[in-house]
């Protein structure tokens, strides 16, 4: 249970997101296998990021693509984290586009959600 849920507030704002898990590729006789995806329906409160912000983040890994700020409620944690590890970077499919996840930060315990920082794919 988060110390202050902020979840409630979010909840006029969701928008329907998917998030695309995928296991690790592997070479089987000689032949490269990519891993099988895992799709995740959820919903997520979203918002573009400015320039400021990405720099303040130093998200490694930064091409220069749009940058989105994926807020997800908690009640999608279980399904979000119950694939196994290692894994591939999340992939956020989100209105028609996908958004590679640079970097997470967890608010489960203090707000209820986490934040997903995606860069949208080329």
């Amino acid at each position: 249970m988060a110390i202050y849920d902020v979840q409630d507030a979010f909840t006029d704002l969701l928008m329907p997101i998917v998030i695309i898990q995928s296991a690790p590729g592997k070479y089987v006789e000689g032949k490269w296998i990519e891993g099988t995806p895992t799709l995740t329906p959820a919903e997520a409160v979203v918002h573009p990021m400015s320039e400021n912000e990405i720099n303040a983040l130093k998200i490694e890994g930064y091409q220069g693509n749009e940058m989105m700020r994926f807020y997800i409620p908690d009640k999608y944690l279980a399904e979000i984290t119950s694939n196994v590890a290692p894994k591939t970077a999340d992939i956020i499919s989100y209105n028609g586009a996908r958004y590679t996840a640079l970097k997470i930060k967890n608010w489960i315990s203090i707000g209820g959600y986490m934040t997903y920082f995606g860069e949208r794919l080329t």
